[in-house]
This record gives C-alpha cells, sequence and structure tokens, in this order.
C-alpha cells in the first residue's frame, strides 16, 4: 500500500508459523516453534519437577526458517 514490494523493498518474517502465513498473497516467511515439542517438554519438566525424579536444566527445542513469499534467499 505504501508502494514497496515483497520481498524486493522489505522482507517480512512472522514469530511462529499459522495457516494465515501459509495461506497470505504472498505467502509469509515464518518460525515453527513446533508446539507439540514445546508442550511435551514442558510437561515433563513439570512432571519431574513435581516428582523430584531428575535434576531439570535448560530444554533446547530446534525451530525450523519456513522461507516463503516475503523473503529471498541470499547467494
Amino acid at each position: 500500500q505504501a508502494g514497496m514490494r515483497t520481498p524486493a523493498d522489505i522482507m517480512v518474517v512472522a514469530g511462529s508459523d499459522s495457516e494465515q502465513t501459509r495461506n497470505s498473497s504472498p505467502p509469509i516467511t515464518s518460525v515453527d516453534l513446533r508446539p507439540p515439542v514445546v508442550a511435551r517438554a514442558a510437561i515433563e519438566l513439570i512432571t519431574n519437577k513435581l516428582t523430584d525424579t531428575t535434576a531439570s536444566g535448560p530444554v533446547l527445542i530446534q525451530s525450523e526458517l519456513l522461507v516463503r513469499g516475503t523473503t529471498r534467499r541470499s547467494g
């Protein structure tokens, strides 16, 4: 609307993947935060804390950048 083109003039990345980011025009590049994996890890941490069975520490969950029409690949 401001005379800018995506991705030629501006690139857009959403903080989480959704049906809206997949179905927009152009489709929006987004980060898949893997909510089911995060939920399972949270449940495990809470369960371990409540039962004192294991020490909890940082949990690393790999996310994925889903490159779509609102960004350009470099190179």
